[in-house]
Formats: structure tokens, sequence, C-alpha cells
């Protein structure tokens, strides 16, 4: 059932079609709303600290699940909202840190460019932990944890033998073929050589590999450099989205 709902519009619903594979399936919990020709899907994501809520559908189903299933939504939360479902859910929700982004898809992938002094590949548990947080390290406000190299897909930029950059994946599903790219960092001291670019579109060539044909990513919308390397590996605007920390009012 889930499926064809979130089907209607695959790039709005992304994330939730990233999850519908073990192990970020059984980390969900979902509400549907089908009624009069309106329908609408929630997704609460619970693996995290303060869990994430995304909503997909039509925006009357959209304002069912607020109204309906308020005692199953949690008290707080991370929740991404278009301008219409902002105001679908101020009623009940305070929000704060709200941030425009920008949902762009891959349309026309861009093979990447090799350099002879780097090394594009994918990390493996080979791969030491260490050089990894350490790349991160220098991407402050990142959303990095160990358990994401075994779960999604990444892959790393090598100068000289010594880890550059890392890109990998929010969400990725091969078997739904959807992928969501995040965590996208280059260390400091090698930014300004064209890694990122040369990195994300090497990532997106193993997901397509894979299968996924749907590849995405959410980014703020006042990033002008990760949005100029996004665009040359290929991605294009779909649309803008917000992103805020939510509270339900007393």
């Amino acid at each position: 059932m889930l499926r064809p709902l979130l089907l209607r519009d695959p790039v709005g619903a992304l994330y939730m079609m990233a999850d519908l594979e073990p192990p970020w399936f059984h980390q969900c919990r979902w509400l549907v709303e089908t009624e009069d020709d309106a329908s609408a899907v929630g997704m609460i994501f619970l693996g995290l600290e303060t869990p994430a809520v995304l909503v997909s559908g039509d925006l009357l189903a959209v304002r069912r699940i607020v109204e309906r299933r308020l005692a199953e939504l949690p008290d707080r939360c991370y929740i991404k909202l278009t301008g219409p479902q902002m105001e679908v859910c101020a009623p009940r929700y305070h929000f704060s840190e709200i941030e425009e982004l920008d949902i762009m898809m891959l349309r026309e992938p861009v093979p990447p460019q090799r350099k002879e002094d780097v090394e594009l590949r994918l990390l493996s548990p080979a791969d030491p932990l260490d050089t990894v947080l350490d790349v991160y390290r220098d991407y402050p406000g990142n959303f990095f944890e160990p358990s994401q190299l075994s779960l999604g897909l990444y892959a790393g930029a090598w100068v000289q033998g010594r880890l550059a950059a890392v890109a990998g994946t929010h969400a990725y599903s091969p078997g739904e073929g959807a992928a969501v790219l995040g965590n996208i960092a280059t260390a400091t001291r090698f930014r300004g050589r064209g890694l990122c670019t040369s990195l994300t579109a090497f990532l997106c060539d193993e997901l397509r590999i894979r299968g996924c044909s749907l590849i995405g990513l959410h980014v703020a919308s006042g990033n002008a450099p990760a949005i100029a390397c996004y665009r040359r590996c290929g991605f294009v605007k779909d649309r803008s989205i917000f992103t805020m920390l939510a509270r339900k009012k007393i």
C-alpha cells in the first residue's frame, strides 16, 4: 500500500522511498490516510536521538494525519515540510531553527573526472574509521554515524595515500531504486581541487550500477558552493522544502 502512494510523487517522497527496505523500514512508523480521493503518508523515523518526520501526499490528507493521528506523532521532532504543509501543521506545532533546502535530482549524469594523483573508490570495512572521522571533523554539523558505512554506500577520494574527501548516502534502497546523497565533505587542506565534484559523480555512477535510478539530495538553499558542485554532476533543482525543529503546542 505504501509504495503506490509514494510513487505518486517520488521526488517529494524520496527519503521515504529509500526507507522502504530493511534495516531502515523497521526503524520507521508509518501513518496513512486515504479518504475521498485524498491520500497521504506520514513517516516517523525512530533511528535518531530526535525522531524525524516526513509527509507526502494531498494537503487535505496531510491535515487529517496531523489532526486525527496527533497522539501518534512525536512531541518533539525534526520535520521537513513544504510551505503549504507548514501552514497545515502550524496549529499543532511550534517551529524553530527553520532552514530552506533545495531538493535536487540527478537528471543528466556526468562521468567523474579522473586525476592522476587522486584515487576514487568505495570505502570498505578495511579502511580505518579514524581517517573517515578526521574528514568529518572539518565538516561541523554533519549527520555521519559510523553505522552508516555498512548500511549505505560510501566512497572516498585519496590524495597521495591520504583520505581527502568522503561522500555517502543518508538513505539507500537499491531494491526500490532510490538513494539520497549526504555527508559529502572534503578535508580543509584539500579543498579547492574539485574533489567534491569528482567524488560525487563517482558515487552516483556506483549507485546507478546498483540499480538506483532515483538519486537526489537536500542541500541548504544558501550553500552556493555545494549547489554549484552538484550542478556540475548533473543535478537539477526540483523544488524547495523547509527543515525545522517542531514541538507540539500544549
